[in-house]
């Protein structure tokens, strides 16, 4: 192995075939049941309660130990419909993290609501209890913590500060199939749990996806009438409503994906195992931290670059990707610092200044968040990963760590 580092000239680790930093899993189960349903000629249905998408409800509500699951087209829909079902009007306050992808504080936009972005913890990168205590205002209707890459948020604490203030839960499990908080799976915390099935999470629904969970009937009867245009019965609408219904097709994938998420969630959990003891072994890289309450099921391994590193984030990714193997940055702008979030008062930029007028975010300084916004980089995780590709991965990091 050479030890010029690929960037600068050298042979790269990987010469072809580069290891992919995420990669959907598609057998021939996911194809046989997108085939059964074509064949069915069952594609969707009015009320959103079609045969697939009914027993993949079914299925996840069993799981995940709660009542109710609803399913819909996407993860962002799931938060939109579950802050809707929750009575999150115009100029409600949602609390929130900006160290997550931005639909997490969108969803709170679609209603003319206000994003408020609270701290995060240093080790875990989920939203910081305490911190949230300081931005409770008598506008503030609600919480979204986010279970982050795969690692619960600290669910007791938020659970003692919601119900002192009588404040709703939202839970963000879209990153967080199958993960546990104190043995308890996520989603049982708070007033709704959404899931996302996009391509890359822990299982997918053939592209896009979303579910509800929850233990409220009202909410989970006004959460399945609002994916189908409001209808309580066919061409009899109730509420108002949006299409936000999941296709037959993505069900029947998550189903097929459904049966494996407890071995694909082992997988990543011994993928994590390895790139743990590798990281462990070098100077300038830390692994990620995993509090003792969890059940951590590794949507993505985020990788630290220390302050006192001698190499800087963007670098190491930059000079991983050189060497073959997929890695990126993530999340390296908090969102209130995205240009949507800086322009928000402008109603051509967000249609919600229509209606309410929104803080100028961009004063807002959060110094946990943008420290941790510099320093994460994402290293493959996914269970298609052999022992050689995780092997790479060490080469790559030894090559690039002892370079210095």
């Amino acid at each position: 192995m050479s030890n010029k580092l690929a960037i600068e000239g050298g042979i790269p680790i990987r010469l072809t075939n580069k290891l992919a930093l995420a990669k959907p899993f598609i057998g021939e189960e996911e194809i046989e049941a997108v085939l059964n349903v074509l064949r069915s000629g069952i594609l969707t249905n009015a009320t959103g309660s079609g045969p697939k998408v009914a027993e993949l409800e079914k299925k996840y509500a069993r799981y995940n130990g709660v009542k109710h699951a609803v399913a819909c087209c996407n993860g962002t829909a799931a938060l939109h419909v579950a802050l809707t079902a929750l009575g999150i009007k115009p100029r409600d306050e949602v609390i929130t993290t900006s160290f997550s992808f931005i639909a997490s504080s969108n969803a709170v936009l679609f209603l003319g609501a206000i994003p408020v972005f609270a701290d995060i913890d240093p080790l875990t990168y989920t939203i910081n209890p305490d911190e949230i205590e300081t931005k409770i205002t008598k506008k503030t209707k609600a919480i979204i913590p986010v279970h982050l890459f795969g690692c619960p948020a600290e669910m007791d604490q938020i659970k003692e500060i919601a119900n002192k203030h009588d404040l709703y839960i939202i839970e963000d499990i879209a990153q967080a199939h199958g993960a546990r908080y104190k043995g308890k799976m996520v989603g049982n915390f708070g007033d709704i749990g959404c899931y996302s099935f996009y391509a890359t999470k822990n299982i997918h629904a053939g592209g896009e996806g979303g579910l509800i969970v929850t233990n409220n009937e009202e909410v989970a009867n006004r959460c399945k009438m609002m994916v189908a245009q409001g209808q309580s019965e066919k061409y009899e609408h109730d509420l108002f409503g949006f299409n936000y219904r999941m296709m037959e097709m993505s069900a029947a994938i998550a189903l097929a994906q459904f049966n494996r998420l407890e071995y694909f969630n082992k997988k990543r959990k011994w993928n994590a195992k390895l790139l743990d003891e590798i990281l462990q072994s070098l100077r300038g890289i830390n692994e990620p931290y995993k509090p003792e309450y969890a059940d951590h099921v590794y949507h993505l391994y985020a990788a630290k670059i220390p302050e006192d590193s001698n190499w800087a984030r963007d670098k190491v990714v930059a000079a991983l990707n050189a060497e073959g193997i997929g890695a990126a940055n993530i999340y390296s702008i908090p969102i209130y610092n995205q240009p949507l979030y800086r322009k928000i008062n402008d109603p051509k930029i967000c249609w919600a200044a229509n209606i309410c007028v929104y803080p100028d975010y961009s004063k807002i300084r959060l110094p946990i968040t943008e420290k941790i916004c510099q320093q994460l980089l994402l290293l493959p995780i996914h269970p298609s990963l052999t022992e050689k590709d995780i092997e790479d991965i060490g080469n790559a990091l030894r090559k690039i760590f002892s370079s210095t």
